[in-house]
């Protein structure tokens, strides 16, 4: 098992790069709830397209590196987006 010691933590370089966190590489335990938009995978009788589910970003984080909004997590991007958002519905109070 290879380990690296950066800061007095380990790193796993061991594990799969889906099962790391995409910012400091040690084991992700949580996925990025945001959502992205719709997934357009079927069509009704007129040809047109309609959303059959919504697209989250799932992109794997450990403990550390995620922001924790009620029940749902945020990688650093989304984080920024949630703000934005938050502060828009504070302007309108």
């Amino acid at each position: 098992m290879k380990n690296n010691i950066i800061n007095g933590d380990f790193k796993r370089f061991d594990l799969p790069m889906q099962e790391r966190c995409a910012y400091c590489q040690r084991k992700a335990t949580r996925l990025c709830d945001a959502d992205i938009g719709l997934i357009f995978d079927a069509k009704n009788e007129k040809g047109i397209k309609i959303p059959i589910q919504r697209a989250k970003c799932s992109l794997p984080m450990c403990d550390d590196c995620t922001t924790r909004y009620g029940d749902l997590d945020f990688c650093k991007r989304h984080k920024d987006e949630l703000k934005v958002i938050l502060n828009r519905k504070e302007d309108k109070k």
